[in-house]
């Protein structure tokens, strides 16, 4: 097999708590992903000389920093792979919007060239490896809906039972992750107190479940404050979903994306018919 081509998915943050910064950059946090089927389509392959070439209709993420090609150079580096890569990605995740898309590829890249390259690698190995990259792709290695703490190398496995019908919407604006992780550490902002602790539990205790109204009603971003000072759009769009029948509508990550979730598919069909024509970038999807 010489030749790959597949999905790589999308997340939302169902709670988010952050802690202090530690020395090396990186914060503490605990969190609940929940994977999500807003796709990029990459596809990969051996080529014959020793480079890296990444292909991509976004011009601007064509280019070393692109977290695909990071995974691709360190597989290589660490495998001692003569052999060349090209990845090609179709991007239909938007950039800048706290779903996780350039996590989702790298992930995806480390799966495929273990498969292509017949590393053997098993999931904790590829989960290592992943934490090298950036803190969002060891939950991509797993996958689903999970809990995320420590600065996102550890990741474990919810077993849940809900089917999450959503509507994801993202504003012309984009967000700065280390902006928002910069203006949070300037409010203090120093992790969970004993209301989201309550908060995260109630909530992977209703994914267990497959209480949806729970679900809703136990959601949490500390970056939703200062995000919505920031773009006044994000309460705004929370406020069209909510009245176009969401039980609950959050930012996930730092932003800018907005999702809501439903009590089923043909009330979040129903509010994608009204809200299309108002939102661009309007997506109608569900977990996975």
């Amino acid at each position: 097999m010489n030749n790959i081509t597949i999905k790589s998915s999308s997340k939302i943050n169902l709670f988010l708590s952050i802690g202090k910064r530690l020395p090396n950059g990186y914060h503490k946090i605990s969190s609940v992903f929940s994977e999500i089927n807003v796709s990029d389509i990459l596809n990969m392959k051996k080529i014959i000389n020793n480079e890296i070439i990444i292909k991509s209709d976004v011009p601007e993420i064509n280019n070393r920093e692109n977290t695909a090609y990071k995974a691709a150079a360190l597989i290589k580096k660490k495998f001692n792979i003569k052999s060349g890569i090209e990845i090609k990605i179709i991007k239909k995740i938007p950039i800048g919007a706290g779903l996780g898309g350039g996590s989702g590829n790298a992930a995806v890249a480390i799966i495929e060239l273990n498969r292509l390259f017949n590393l053997g690698l098993n999931k904790n190995k590829m989960k290592k490896i992943a934490s090298e990259i950036g803190s969002d792709v060891p939950f991509f290695i797993e996958g689903g809906a999970c809990i995320v703490s420590g600065i996102g190398e550890k990741v474990k496995k919810i077993k849940s039972k809900a089917k999450l019908n959503l509507l994801v919407i993202k504003p012309k604006t984009g967000i700065s992750t280390n902006w928002a992780y910069n203006k949070l550490d300037k409010c203090n902002k120093k992790g969970k107190n004993s209301n989201q602790k309550k908060k995260q539990y109630n909530l992977i205790k209703a994914l267990k479940s497959g209480n949806i109204k729970k679900i809703s009603e136990n959601m949490h971003n500390d970056f939703e404050p200062i995000i919505e000072r920031k773009s006044p759009i994000i309460k705004k769009i929370k406020s069209d979903l909510v009245k176009s029948g969401a039980l609950n509508s959050m930012l996930t990550g730092s932003g800018s994306a907005v999702f809501g979730i439903f009590k089923d598919k043909k009330a979040a069909s129903s509010a994608y018919k009204s809200l299309k024509r108002k939102h661009k970038t309007i997506f109608l999807t569900k977990t996975l």
